[in-house]
């Protein structure tokens, strides 16, 4: 079901909503990563997994993506990714669905997005933490694009935009501003780890260099609490082709079943 959520500056943004027929059911909230939108390949495996488990699901757009959310891509950052999960969540406890158990799944911003959220809320009902690809501090990010496409770093300093564009509907297109790096360089969440108190699963991809798996290793080793982390192989940042998405589908899967989710 398409609805649309109104934050508190009247701006909307678009959620699919499924609702599981199992009673109380779990509800599983995801969002995409920069220059992202809900039906993305690995946004829609991770849907599929929660699915399989008979979790109730909740997938937006954010704000400023290339989805059916308002605004401007140019605008896209770290805040406004955190502001957006938050918006929803709040949307979410609202509704007749939600029985007071929330997984947190996410890609790339997405995914710190959850991140902070567990840790600045201090959320009781927040009940675990699938991370994709996680983005959580602007330093490593800007560090491992330095060490591995140095030329590109150059490049977009120069210009200041990034061009992007939906990958099927190429109406949908815009601009990613240097100034994104300049935001999330405000976050390091790596140092907040400690205070995440749920089970948390770690995917990261074997070719990423956004979020190398030597920083998910890093993510990993700071988490105080029931962790497991998997590299999915021949996979880039964006987990692109069918076989990332099985794996994907069969590790959220795994992982929710050995806690009892499903």
């Amino acid at each position: 079901m398409l609805t649309y959520i109104i934050n508190h500056r009247n701006e909307k943004m678009a959620a699919d909503v499924f609702v599981s027929a199992q009673k109380n059911a779990p509800v599983v909230l995801i969002e995409h990563g920069l220059a992202g939108f809900k039906e993305e390949g690995m946004i829609l495996a991770a849907a599929e997994a929660f699915k399989r488990c008979n979790f109730s699901i909740v997938t937006f757009d954010a704000r400023f993506s290339l989805g059916d959310s308002d605004g401007n891509l140019e605008q896209a950052n770290f805040t406004h990714f955190i502001e957006d999960l938050k918006t929803v969540t709040d949307w979410i406890k609202m509704q007749s669905f939600y029985t007071g158990k929330l997984i947190l799944c996410g890609h790339s911003l997405g995914a710190g997005a959850c991140f902070y959220y567990a840790m600045h809320q201090q959320d009781t009902s927040v009940a675990g933490i699938v991370s994709m690809a996680a983005v959580v501090s602007g330093k490593l990010l800007l560090d491992s694009y330095l060490t591995h496409r140095p030329d590109f770093v150059r490049e977009w300093r120069r210009s200041g935009l990034l061009a992007r564009e939906h990958p099927t509907e190429k109406n949908r297109r815009g601009y990613i501003s240097y100034a994104h790096i300049q935001d999330a360089m405000h976050y390091h969440l790596i140092d907040g780890m400690h205070q995440i108190k749920c089970p948390v699963l770690i995917i990261s991809a074997d070719h990423d260099v956004s979020s190398t798996p030597d920083i998910n290793k890093q993510i990993y080793g700071a988490l105080h609490v029931q962790k497991e982390m998997v590299v999915i192989k021949n996979a880039t940042h964006t987990f692109k082709t069918p076989q990332n998405q099985e794996d994907l589908i069969q590790i959220i899967g795994n992982w929710a079943k050995k806690l009892n989710f499903c």
